[in-house]
């Protein structure tokens, strides 16, 4: 009797599941509907999805989705849409023409094909999707938004069509093996630590960049050699800041102003070719240079920062005045957190504290492995 019940309540389940498993897809847009089948959660319709904020997705815990399949028809993947979320690959179909807001930010996306329909992608699309290694950008998209592949990781390659005008503030933030990328000559406007913290090794402004946000490379640790092209009038702060590796730059002929600590702690920094139109070189933007030597052309520098070429050997060039040589005026010493260095660094780090200390900063050498 006790199996006969059983079998009974068993029987009693299969039409529930069976009623669940046929269900109608459930809306995530105005006519825009989404349904789960084992790994693979398929989005259809016609129109945008809708943007999610406070609210979740839906589908954000379901843990067993793999991949998503969006329909023909949707026009729009909304804000935080995939925000999150654990599956591999997204079908995205050639009716989309615009990514919301930290889309597939936090996902584990290992691969995207975007196409060439769409024309927007917001902010921080595909922020943190520590998986993604490639993606080609649309032609038609004109600004890559702030921080739209920052933290991507594993991101190795990235192709830029020659629609884009602007690239964001942190694009490209913390982009570890991103060691190459071609901006293209479209582009006029680079927003604040746009490539910071990436894998880059070398890297060239084009002519059309006009406008350059602070920081823009600084922190990326493998950069070698650097070219700015002729339209950028000044070297904001910290354009360079940190780049250990960085050994000779190239700077356009309009550029007339070299920004607070635009090259510290550039260590291996041998040549800057600094052109005539150079005006002001301000406060610690060469400091711990150590292996400056040269230049460029120095005479038509009309003010010079506390600091600017403190630990530079170019520093003994009689045109670089004695407040250009020394950190005394600054207040502090201009040396960086020594818990944040790098080993080979922090023997940079002791030669530079020892140099202040003896007040012999014009004469730094670089410590031998």
């Amino acid at each position: 009797m006790a199996l006969l019940a059983l079998a009974v309540s068993v029987l009693a389940l299969i039409p529930a599941m069976s009623e669940q498993s046929d269900a109608a897809p459930e809306k995530c847009g105005n006519n825009v509907y989404y349904e789960a089948a084992g790994s693979t959660l398929r989005i259809t319709g016609s129109g945008p999805m809708y943007d999610y904020g406070s609210t979740d997705a839906p589908w954000t815990k379901m843990f067993m989705i793999e991949s998503v399949v969006i329909e023909y028809g949707v026009t729009h993947i909304g804000d935080r849409a995939f925000y999150g979320c654990w599956m591999e690959t997204v079908s995205i179909p050639s009716s989309v023409k615009s990514i919301g807001e930290k889309a597939f930010s936090n996902s584990s996306l290992n691969s995207i094909t975007l196409p060439s329909s769409v024309k927007t992608i917001g902010e921080g699309a595909f922020s943190r999707s520590a998986y993604i290694k490639s993606v080609s950008i649309p032609n038609g998209v004109a600004v890559i938004e702030d921080e739209t592949f920052r933290g991507c990781s594993a991101l190795s390659s990235v192709s830029i069509p020659s629609s884009v005008k602007t690239i964001g503030e942190k694009a490209f933030y913390g982009c570890q093996n991103l060691t190459n990328v071609a901006i293209p000559a479209s582009v006029s406007l680079i927003g604040e630590e746009a490539f910071s913290k990436s894998g880059l090794g070398s890297v060239t402004v084009p002519d059309s960049v006009s406008v350059m946000g602070d920081g823009v490379f600084s922190g990326c640790r493998s950069l070698e050699t650097a070219v700015v092209g002729n339209s950028v009038k000044a070297i904001p702060d910290e354009t360079f800041y940190g780049c250990l590796n960085l050994t000779s730059v190239k700077l356009g002929g309009s550029v007339a102003e070299i920004g607070e600590k635009a090259f510290y702690w550039c260590s291996f920094l041998e040549s800057v070719d600094m052109p005539g139109t150079v005006t002001a070189v301000d406060d610690m933007a060469f400091y711990g240079c150590m292996a400056l030597a040269s230049a460029g052309d120095l005479g038509s520098v009309k003010s010079f920062g506390e600091g600017s070429f403190y630990g530079c050997p170019v520093s003994m060039s009689a045109s670089v005045p004695a407040k250009a040589r020394t950190a005394a005026g600054l207040g502090y010493d201009g040396l960086p957190d020594y818990s944040e260095l790098e080993p080979a660094e922090k023997r940079l780090y002791d030669a530079v504290a020892a140099a202040i200390e003896k007040g012999t900063g014009s004469s730094v050498k670089i410590p031998a492995e």
